[in-house]
């Protein structure tokens, strides 16, 4: 059955419920958890991110990056170590779809859409913010929300393509990150917007 709501001349069709995935303990169990529990997602999610690249030269570089990981953030390293057993994929395809050694093609103008209201803005003097995501074809199919407690770091609850680390969230110390695919034919364009909004 089809729900609709009218909305002045327009109508929208109910919306999807996305796959949530719970899980607490140390990184490595968070990502055995998330990779057992989304296993054929996350198999579905890495032959349409990877789809068109050498497949072989795609994992090696990934797997180049592991000691740049390793140095940076451990516990980011051993969560994905985790996806890749849960899910039994190749590590070197779980760090690839977080991007790790791996850059995505251009994206077209257009895409998601994000706001934010600071204090000045807004009636309760609170921080609003929000991101709409506009996925591809299928895309759908490919997301889970991220429910996560690791242990030693903040909790994280997340949109996120079944896989991945995170994409679209909040964390328990105050952190919210939106993704967006930003182009421009003109480098230092959004430094030179950031500059402005200092002046």
């Amino acid at each position: 059955m089809d729900r609709r709501f009218e909305v002045g001349h327009a109508a929208m069709s109910e919306a999807k419920q996305f796959p949530v995935i719970r899980a607490e303990g140390t990184p490595y169990d968070v990502g055995v958890i998330h990779g057992r529990t989304a296993a054929a997602t996350i198999e579905a999610e890495i032959t349409a991110r990877l789809r068109n690249r050498d497949l072989d030269r795609t994992l090696a570089e990934a797997k180049a990056g592991i000691p740049h990981v390793k140095d940076w953030a451990p516990h980011l390293l051993d969560e994905m170590r985790g996806i890749a057993d849960g899910a039994g994929v190749d590590l070197g395809a779980i760090l690839a779809i977080n991007g790790v050694g791996y850059v995505e093609a251009p994206v077209p103008a257009g895409g998601c859409t994000a706001f934010v209201a600071g204090p000045d803005l807004t009636q309760d003097g609170s921080i609003y913010g929000g991101q709409n995501k506009d996925t591809g074809v299928g895309a759908n199919e490919r997301i889970v929300i991220l429910s996560l407690a690791p242990e030693g770091r903040p909790s994280v609850l997340t949109f996120a393509y079944a896989g991945w680390l995170g994409h679209v969230g909040i964390n328990s110390a105050g952190f919210s990150k939106w993704g967006m695919s930003l182009t421009t034919d003109e480098p230092d364009t959004v430094v030179r917007v950031v500059e402005e909004e200092e002046e």
